[in-house]
């Protein structure tokens, strides 16, 4: 833990956007401009990695900005910015000032990856596999991100009860983190600990190909989630604000 806050965080949201990587990119300086259609955040916003106040464009503050208005309407896209916090604080404060408003606060959690034992289950089949099938799109209505998804090693899990697919989630690998997302389960099949099951299962997994951290992102307002994850052992490690350009 000797490496200063800001350092971690900037470690940490690498890793995360390794493991989500958008389809098209740009820099203006240390700022990475992620485009990839029209069906993620994540992967369709403007993540500074550079040093704080603002992340280091490279560029005076306000160019910068005027340049990734100007990427995201090239891509017939709202521009976006995802800013982890407390690094980049002033550029939140700026942002706001200039009136980009606030789509939703995302807590990051990480966990170091302990000892799991594979769940056993008397009813159901827990199933993994390296590369999403069509019916495991299917359940999230995946199929926007499958390209996002397919490009970066990862494993899906589901489970199977009664022939039916009624849990899944994705665990992607980026050097030792492992990023657990798309994490569901069928709300008929809920507070029977499964949600518990699919993530030990996944992290299990990730930590045979050699992951010893976890990371994930819930938002702030999923208060039963992020309560589940703490009693997994993840501890909400900083938070990030998705603020959207509004034109005038």
């Amino acid at each position: 833990h000797g490496a200063p806050l800001s350092l971690r965080i900037r470690d940490i949201e690498a890793a995360a956007n390794a493991t989500w990587p958008a389809l098209e990119t740009a820099q203006i300086g240390d700022w990475l401009l992620r485009a990839s259609g029209k069906f993620t955040l994540r992967a369709n916003s403007v993540l500074p990695l550079g040093p704080p106040p603002y992340g280091n464009p490279g560029i005076d503050i306000h160019e910068g900005i005027s340049r990734v208005i100007d990427f995201y309407s090239a891509h017939n896209l709202p521009a976006v910015f995802h800013i982890p916090l407390p690094t980049y604080g002033q550029l939140e404060e700026l942002l706001r000032e200039e009136g980009w408003v606030e789509k939703v606060t995302v807590l990051v959690m990480v966990a170091d990856i302990g000892d799991f034992q594979e769940a056993q289950r008397a009813t159901g089949k827990w199933e993994i596999e390296s590369s999403p099938t069509e019916e495991w799109l299917n359940f999230h209505n995946d199929h926007g991100v499958a390209q996002i998804m397919k490009s970066v090693p990862a494993r899906y899990a589901g489970l199977r009860i009664n022939g039916v697919l009624v849990a899944g989630g994705r665990a992607a690998i980026h050097e030792k983190w492992c990023a657990l997302s798309r994490l569901y389960v069928h709300p008929d099949f809920r507070r029977q600990g499964i949600a518990k099951e699919l993530v030990q299962n996944l992290l299990k997994d990730a930590k045979d190909l050699g992951a010893t951290k976890s990371l994930l992102q819930v938002d702030e307002s999923n208060l039963e989630a992020i309560s589940l994850y703490e009693k997994l052992g993840f501890a909400v490690h900083h938070s990030y604000v998705y603020l959207i350009h509004q034109p005038e």
